[in-house]
């Protein structure tokens, strides 16, 4: 991603960066507008519910869950798995950063 490209060049250049990991995570979960993490899984990472349905006669959800307990590997291997997600494939630096995030936010 772009912004991973600058914080990068800016640290392997000797400078500071000039967000925190945090600060990054924050800015890779809110990004892409309708395509962030945000859309599916609720500004503060609590999870929501995407739409519900009859089915049988019975209502059913489906679901975006909550992300505060998962780790970076834990979010790599749901987007393996589960194939949902964003339409770019983060990489482990940016599945840090939202970890950071997630995890004390």
């Amino acid at each position: 991603m772009r912004l991973s490209i600058i914080l990068f060049a800016v640290c392997a250049f000797g400078g500071e960066p000039f967000i925190t990991i945090k600060e990054y995570g924050k800015a890779l979960y809110n990004s892409y507008d309708n395509l962030s993490c945000a859309a599916c899984h609720g500004e503060k990472a609590e999870g929501k519910i995407l739409a519900r349905y009859e089915r049988n006669q019975k209502i059913e959800t489906i679901a975006a869950p909550s992300l505060k307990q998962y780790s970076a590997e834990d979010l790599k291997k749901g987007l393996a798995k589960h194939g949902f997600g964003p339409p770019f494939y983060p990489s482990d630096t940016e599945l840090d950063a939202l970890e950071t995030y997630l995890m004390n936010e």
